[in-house]
């Protein structure tokens, strides 16, 4: 069964370079490291909205872990993606469902509308939900991520913003597939 993002994209997944493309479409489960930076708001709200969404604490520096499984959830065949910030765990389940992507944090989800513009992806949150339940705009969370493909692997950076408060977490870096041999390194674009 083709990946969670190839289903998405289609042949869009294909524009991207080889080191994001290759992330991007899981049939087998695969691990990645590399160094993060994690940024958080400044006030004690800020914290406390990190702390309640399980997001990571603030790191000038840390590894970073990540592996993705194809797995199945309540019938909902997707990706578990499984994030360590040091010792910090953060995991989530991807699927697709009627061309967005849906990521879930237990009760709460988000879902993303991809963008593909060579050599990046664009993943914005166009709706939240909590226990399936859409939440009003002006009360929901909301977020950014960008990832860019490079010869020498991902960089990324997520976003997490929260109403009033602005951003509640933001974390960036570098990551590369831990079997780099199996890394299509094909980073011709499309014109």
């Amino acid at each position: 069964m083709p990946s969670v993002y190839r289903q998405i994209l289609g042949d869009e997944l294909d524009l991207l370079p080889g080191t994001l493309r290759q992330f991007h479409d899981v049939e087998n489960p695969c691990h990645f490291a590399g160094m993060a930076r994690v940024t958080r708001g400044s006030t004690p709200l800020h914290h406390l909205a990190a702390w309640f969404g399980g997001l990571p604490p603030q790191r000038d520096s840390c590894q970073l872990k990540l592996g993705i499984e194809p797995a199945t959830r309540f019938g909902v065949r997707g990706e578990i993606w499984r994030r360590q910030f040091d010792e910090f765990p953060l995991q989530s389940f991807q699927w697709a469902h009627r061309g967005l992507l849906y990521e879930s944090f237990g009760w709460l989800s988000m879902v993303f509308q991809l963008k593909v513009t060579p050599p990046q992806l664009t993943l914005k949150v166009v709706s939240t939900r909590f226990a399936g339940i859409p939440l009003p705009p002006f009360s929901a969370p909301t977020g950014i991520g960008i990832e860019t493909g490079k010869t020498e692997g991902i960089e990324f950076e997520a976003n997490a913003l929260a109403p009033i408060l602005g951003l509640v977490v933001r974390y960036q870096g570098l990551i590369k597939h831990q079997n780099p041999t199996t890394i299509i390194n094909d980073n011709s674009q499309s014109t």
